[in-house]
């Protein structure tokens, strides 16, 4: 089982002999630190140092970068603090205070959508439940936390961190199904990233994943292959210092020398185990080792060193498991059940939420398209009206002007008959005239034509009469013009006539 850390760099690769000149180093900066930003970084850098060695200075140095972060209102910040503090609290076996933090960590990082490291901060859950026994609860969160870490890979690519995170949640999976007993799943997983725990900069996960391994080939017989992990786990442990690791391991071994009857062997390893939890304060390793050592002397029939490790362990369990302490991690447990349920109705709510403003926004949208429609055709309708209107008007001024143009044509007609009727009046009024002044003269010549025979003078009176006839009659000239003929000019008569009678062709 591992954890994860909320630091770039991970102090527990650094060889044992540099640890006391890393730990000086780390209080230097601290007391050269002025800004609240050196400061915080010097308290999460001790309290990532002291993190398996002494988690009680841990805790102190985590709470006090927790109050700068506090104070600066770096939400991000604070969210890490909380989880550097958990991996504390659960080192020491205070799984109730660790999940408290825990949760007051995600709670912060849900809010600022940090999926990076929510994968971080559930793994680290599940973790605690692994070193808890509670194996069942352990699995929901490592398979949240390999959900979140992909979507960050997708996001942010295959970084460092990442691909680090990412062995720490398959081996946590892998450790899961072991202490479930599905040995083909444990298989898988903790295969599929030992090769790459054997690299420089990931090598503090190989004690971890190199136990579980031994673990998985004891659960498959493999005498040989079990000690020569548990073996390359314990020498990993020691090279940084992983006490932990090196306890748990210590103990894997002594159950394996029990279960192949080598007793004293059994029982060295688990005190080698007790020995390491108890210099860590690390109270749920030490319970286990002495659980283990009470049943091997209990096995030898001696009662002294049983009933010793006996009150060592019940010792050790009322520390973890007392009722209060149930009571808590059970209420805890509720109460994140609760939360998490809350967040999900809570995101329900708003998604229906969002679903009726969308539907009352689509229904809006829809009224407005129908309502530009409704006045578009109104205003198309008042178009075409005035538009029929103005044909109607159009059509009304032609047929105006058609009826002008008729009457105008029909009163230039007439004008012209009138012309041509008129001047047919004119030219038969002249010869009419003529007609009338001959009678007259016709009338004056027999009167005096009568009278002249009375008084027998026939031949004077006829040569008269005709010198008068001659002189009254008019002619026509080419130009229209009447003229008088000469008395002594020869007159053709029947020309004159003609002439007078018929007017000449124009």
């Amino acid at each position: 089982m591992k954890r994860c850390l909320f630091l770039l760099i991970l102090f527990s690769t650094i060889t044992a002999s540099a640890q006391k000149k890393l730990r000086d180093s780390l209080y230097k900066d601290l007391n050269k630190a002025k800004t609240d930003t050196e400061k915080y970084a010097a308290y999460t850098a001790l309290c990532t140092y002291y993190y398996i060695s002494n988690p009680d200075s841990a805790i102190i140095s985590g709470q006090r970068a927790f109050v700068l972060a506090k104070k600066n209102n770096w939400e991000g910040n604070q969210a890490k603090t909380y989880g550097n503090i958990a991996n504390a609290y659960g080192e020491m076996g205070d799984y109730v205070k660790a999940m408290q933090y825990y949760f007051k960590s995600v709670k912060i990082l849900e809010r600022l959508k940090d999926v990076r490291a929510l994968a971080s901060a559930y793994n680290n859950i599940g973790a605690t439940y692994i070193q808890s026994q509670e194996y069942k609860k352990a699995g929901p969160y490592l398979r949240s936390a390999e959900r979140q870490l992909n979507i960050a890979i997708r996001v942010q690519g295959n970084t460092p961190k990442n691909v680090k995170l990412h062995c720490m949640i398959l081996e946590n999976i892998g450790e899961n199904f072991l202490n479930l007993h599905q040995v083909d799943s444990a298989n898988y997983y903790l295969k599929l990233v030992y090769p790459a725990s054997l690299k420089k900069e990931l090598n503090d996960l190989a004690g971890p994943i190199e136990r579980d391994l031994g673990e998985l080939e004891e659960a498959k017989g493999n005498r040989p292959g079990a000690l020569d992990y548990f073996k390359k786990a314990i020498g990993h442990a020691i090279a940084i210092q992983d006490i932990e690791n090196q306890s748990v391991a210590y103990l894997s071994m002594a159950h394996l020398y029990h279960k192949y009857k080598q007793q004293d062997s059994a029982e060295y390893y688990a005190k080698k185990a007790l020995t390491v939890a108890a210099s860590a304060k690390l109270e749920q390793d030490v319970l286990n080792a002495g659980k283990a050592l009470y049943g091997f002397y209990d096995e030898d029939h001696d009662l002294a060193e049983a009933y010793k490790y006996f009150k060592l362990t019940t010792a050790a369990k009322d520390s973890l498991y007392s009722q209060d302490k149930i009571k808590q991690l059970l209420s805890l447990d509720f109460e994140e059940k609760q939360r998490q349920r809350d967040l999900a109705e809570a995101e329900l709510s708003y998604r229906e939420k969002v679903r009726t403003w969308l539907l009352i926004a689509g229904l809006a949208v829809l009224l407005l398209i129908v309502f530009i429609f409704w006045r578009s055709g109104r205003q198309r309708q008042k178009a075409n009206r005035l538009l029929q209107q103005q044909n109607e008007e159009i059509e009304s001024t032609l047929s105006k002007l058609q009826q002008a143009q008729s009457q105008l044509i029909q009163s230039a007609k007439m004008a012209s008959l009138g012309e041509l009727t008129a001047g047919i009046a004119h030219e038969i009024q002249n010869p009419l005239n003529f007609v009338n002044n001959f009678s007259e003269v016709n009338d004056e010549m027999i009167d005096e034509l009568k009278e002249e025979l009375k008084a027998g003078r026939v031949e004077d009176a006829l040569q008269q009469d005709l010198a008068k006839y001659t002189r009254s009659i008019p002619c026509k000239s080419q130009s229209n013009n009447y003229q008088q003929h000469d008395l002594n000019a020869e007159v053709d008569f029947h020309s004159c006539l003609t002439r007078t009678l018929i007017p000449p062709k124009r």
